[in-house]
């Protein structure tokens, strides 16, 4: 299917003149529901290697310290570490924590 975005700045009344196809529907959306939207859908999948760090990936999520390491079920400390670069994190673990990000819709 097909999905139409409607201006809102334009009148309620011509949102009921577009004409749509069987397989098209309409869905009210806030400005940042569609702007979540339009990068999902845009943007390239995360391939293994494409963060190099957890400090990227925080950077990327937008998340706050707390709140990304009980994302991942990881201590506060060991998470700062990894931030900080205190502590190097493996690269199977980086490439695991993106690919959870990406699939929960994160990053």
């Amino acid at each position: 299917g097909v999905k139409i975005v409607f201006d809102y700045a334009l009148d309620k009344e011509e949102e009921k003149r577009i004409p749509l196809a069987a397989d098209e529907w309409m869905e009210s959306m806030t400005l940042g529901q569609l702007l979540a939207y339009a990068i999902r859908q845009n943007r390239l999948t995360v391939t293994p290697g494409s963060f190099d760090s957890v400090s990227a990936l925080f950077d990327a999520s937008g998340m706050t310290m707390s709140s990304f390491g009980s994302f991942f079920g990881v201590p506060p400390r060991t998470m700062q570490a990894w931030i900080y670069g205190d502590n190097p994190c493996p690269q199977y673990v980086i490439d695991l924590m993106a690919y959870k990000l990406e699939h929960e819709n994160k990053i």
